[in-house]
């Protein structure tokens, strides 16, 4: 006969939390504010820590830390992380529920002071003529140019004529990074 230890979800209350909100810069998905939430701390005997959201579209969203109990005995470090898509950019502050209480934390604005870098001018200003190319996560000029020709062959069928008009790469933040390689081509005509 097996006998199966009983787990259930406890509320955390971690010792420390860092929000940081970000704007992704992908061409899909230029504008949509992302909220990340990392929360640090001690439990004793628990498994799968993780952030959920309690209230996301409250003026204040509300989250909470949770975690499967265990067997285990014994006080052990935890690090909770999950992202939330479509938040209001503006959040100034998130609330964190604890069995305890609430508690509030400000929010860090990642690419408030570098939009410009983050999003270059080429990218916001393509004409009719033209496509982007993205290599995320990577510096990879040749992926790049590759996603843009393909793009350039779905959009012009038949036979194309491409001139390269810019190209870079964009890396920004911590400890959220946000990194592509881009090539802006346009069709000649």
């Amino acid at each position: 006969m097996t006998v199966q230890a009983h787990s259930t979800e406890v509320v955390l209350s971690p010792t420390k939390v860092t929000a940081t909100e970000f704007e992704l810069v992908l061409a899909r998905q230029h504008g949509n504010a992302v909220l990340t939430i990392i929360a640090e701390g001690y439990a004793e005997g628990i498994t799968g820590a993780h952030v959920v959201a309690v209230d996301l579209n409250a003026k204040v969203p509300v989250f909470k830390v949770v975690a499967h109990t265990t067997a285990a005995i014994g006080y052990f470090p935890y690090t909770a992380k999950n992202s939330f898509e479509g938040v209001n950019p503006d959040l100034q502050e998130i609330a964190i529920q604890t069995s305890v209480g609430v508690t509030k934390y400000k929010v860090t604005h990642l690419l408030s002071n570098s939009e410009t870098q983050t999003v270059p001018a080429s990218v916001k200003a393509l004409n009719e003529n033209q496509v982007v190319g993205y290599a995320y996560n990577q510096s990879n000029l040749d992926l790049a140019f590759s996603n843009a020709v393909n793009q350039l062959y779905n959009k012009f069928s038949g036979h194309i004529s491409a001139k390269v008009v810019d190209s870079g790469f964009i890396a920004v933040g911590s400890p959220v990074g946000i990194a592509y390689t881009y090539v802006v081509v346009e069709q000649q005509q």
